[in-house]
């Protein structure tokens, strides 16, 4: 199965001439051409680009599973998914997409309530989680 190509189909019909030129001249050509679909392109910042999976779950797992994972499940609250997040347990959902600052889930982490006892998040995981739900949470 062919999946659509990023680029029009104009673009694809002249990479595929400047394959077939002398490899000087076609090296300098797909230069150019790379170039100039970089100036289309638009940067993303490093919130739009954050994901659960990604980014946050490896966070999760190790802060955050031993009590909200598989085996427990403290304050009915399970963190492995971002629809578990979002459903939230005995004191309602753990985030706020888009709101960080109404995000149960980051004041506990604030309070250093979450994790109760050993290692605690770093101000960078913090971070993370915060530029995450600003972002609006995505999987």
């Amino acid at each position: 199965m062919n999946s659509p190509s990023p680029f029009p189909s104009d673009l694809m019909k002249l990479f595929r001439r400047i394959v077939g030129m002398p490899s000087t001249i076609g090296l300098g050509a797909l230069a150019a051409l790379m170039t100039l679909g970089c100036l289309g392109t638009k940067p993303t910042s490093d919130e739009e680009s954050l994901g659960f999976a990604g980014d946050i779950e490896g966070i999760m797992s190790k802060f955050c599973f031993e009590c909200h994972g598989v085996e427990h499940q403290e304050a009915d609250l399970d963190l492995r998914t971002v629809d578990s997040i979002l459903t939230g347990g005995e004191s309602g959902p753990a985030i706020v997409p888009g709101h960080p600052e109404e995000s149960l889930l980051l004041d506990m982490i604030h309070d250093e309530h979450m994790p109760p006892e050993g290692e605690i998040l770093t101000e960078k995981a913090i971070e993370q989680v915060r530029q995450w739900i600003a972002s609006g949470a995505r999987p």
